[in-house]
């Protein structure tokens, strides 16, 4: 008789659910304990708090009279910029985050948002399984491309090898040099996959 070891538990208890009011606040507690914020334009709590308020009003689009004034300022917002992020559950602890961004003008390219695993997580294939669903979520949608805004900072090096592994292919390098707020020098590195086999 086949019997599973304690990973295929534990990859039998993770879900992945979309981020939400009850998971916000450890969704950014995770953030926080992965990502240097002093290497980010943006701190990761408020993109999380604004995909939120995005999906809040994209479903309040049900309610407004397509055409009207309002209608078209909401989805002019919408259009600027929209996220949505997913987490990793395991027995309601958050073991993970990704998510996708994009606006109009991206015309069918969509980004890969805030992605990370819990340290205390790592190497139980979790990284895999949220890049996966983030990729076919982004062909589901109707994205023609995925791409990927990394870099060779030390927080970020085995998520090279994982998009390696799933065809993601540099299209271009920028060096980012140290200063007063970055401690260390480090290249931001852009990969894109092509989403037309996606299903």
């Amino acid at each position: 008789m086949w019997m599973m070891g304690s990973l295929g538990r534990f990859m039998m208890s993770l879900r992945i659910i979309q981020l939400n009011q009850n998971n916000l606040d450890e969704a950014i507690a995770l953030s926080q304990k992965v990502f240097s914020h002093e290497d980010y334009e943006k701190d990761v709590g408020v993109c999380l708090r604004e995909s939120l308020e995005l999906q809040s009003l994209e479903k309040s689009l049900r309610f407004v009279e397509p055409g009207s004034k309002k209608y078209r300022e909401t989805r002019k917002t919408l259009d600027e910029f929209t996220s949505k992020y997913w987490v990793s559950e395991d027995l309601s602890k958050i073991a993970g985050l990704t998510g996708l961004a994009w606006s109009k003008s991206d015309r069918g390219k969509v980004w890969l948002g805030w992605f990370c695993v819990d340290p205390d997580y790592r190497g139980r294939g979790i990284g895999s399984r949220l890049l996966d669903h983030t990729i076919n979520q982004a062909g589901r949608n109707g994205f023609r491309e995925f791409r990927v805004w990394t870099s060779t900072l030390p927080s970020e090096r085995e998520a090279q090898k994982l998009y390696e592994s799933r065809g993601l292919i540099v299209y271009e390098k920028e060096r980012i040099r140290k200063n007063k707020t970055r401690k260390q020098s480090y290249t931001h590195i852009y990969r894109r996959l092509r989403l037309t086999n996606v299903k």
